[in-house]
């Protein structure tokens, strides 16, 4: 049994590049039997292309074996449908009435849609 401390290192660049961030970023030393708790947020550019978003971090352990952390998200918004997609009040109101017309929305996005009043 060994009391070497095992040291990591990864290259967090493509990670950071993709909106992702690891905290903490790096973890120089880790004694035997010990665990450290790494937070990943993905926070993806507005702007930026939806679909899948993937980063690979290498993570080696000097003296052992080289492992890779492959982090992946699918970066959507939120789709509403209208049903109608128009709503005609008809031609023939006279001026002081009332009609109401119903409207469906619809998310068919796998995400929340909120909004607020402008």
């Amino acid at each position: 049994v060994g009391s070497t401390a095992a040291s990591l290192l990864g290259d967090v660049a493509a990670a950071t590049a993709e909106g992702f961030a690891l905290d903490p970023a790096t973890v120089t030393k880790m004694p035997p039997g010990g665990s450290v708790d790494v937070t990943v947020t993905l926070r993806p550019a507005a702007k930026k292309r939806l679909g899948v978003v993937q980063a690979e971090v290498p993570v080696t352990v000097t003296g052992g074996p080289a492992m890779v952390l492959v982090l992946r998200a699918l970066v959507t918004l939120p789709e509403l449908r209208l049903s109608p997609a128009a709503l005609d009040f008809g031609k023939d109101m006279l001026a002081g009435q009332e009609r109401t017309v119903s409207l469906q929305l619809h998310n068919v996005a796998p995400v929340p849609a909120r909004w607020e009043k402008a």
